[in-house]
């Protein structure tokens, strides 16, 4: 039996693509455009590649009202996306996985396993890195860099194959490396 996935095209570039590859933005009827994180909010939806490219080109469009039409808006908008997936990432984190600083053991990067997620702030040292990164391609384990402050004062987390969020979690990567002028794939 095959399952489909519902596929939507994006406004800024035309492509289509898988619909949890893409973010939602949602027309509320007083004309205000919002952030649709968990594709429930009522209302017309409208899809778009989690990348700054597609951004300016849909504002372009007949979707993106006229307030939004300016970069600094745009930007605005796109960190108040991404804002939201770091906190949202933070939440799951913090309610599943088993933190870890240079302060810690090794041990505790010693238990890594094929499926764990594996997620790294920007901040980690170089030794820890090396170590961790080892460690999790070595296993089998995915490996996600975000930014400082969602993971606070640790250097990375590591969640367990089994974690019941772990798909709305890796979703939720997913759109935060691709949003993410930097590119912060390991």
């Amino acid at each position: 039996m095959k399952h489909n996935l519902p596929i939507r095209q994006c406004i800024g570039c035309r492509k289509k693509y898988p619909k949890e590859e893409l973010i939602r933005f949602v027309s509320l009827p007083s004309g205000q455009i919002v952030f649709d994180r968990n594709c429930r909010l009522e209302g017309r939806g409208n899809y778009l590649c989690p990348d700054k490219e597609c951004f300016d080109r849909a504002s372009k469009g007949k979707f993106i009202q006229e307030s939004l039409r300016t970069k600094e808006k745009r930007t605005e908008m796109l960190n108040s996306v991404r804002t939201e997936l770091e906190e949202s990432i933070e939440v799951r984190v913090r309610h599943g996985g088993k933190m870890y600083s240079s302060t810690d053991d090794d041990a505790t990067i010693e238990n890594i396993m094929q499926g764990d997620i594996v997620i790294i702030t920007d901040n980690c040292r170089k030794i820890d890195l090396n170590s961790i990164n080892a460690m999790a391609l070595r296993k089998g384990a995915l490996i996600y860099r975000v930014p400082v402050n969602v993971l606070k004062d640790k250097h990375a987390c590591i969640l367990k194959s089994e974690y019941f969020l772990r798909s709305q979690l890796i979703h939720d990567l997913r759109l935060l490396e691709r949003l993410s002028s930097k590119g912060l794939t390991v």
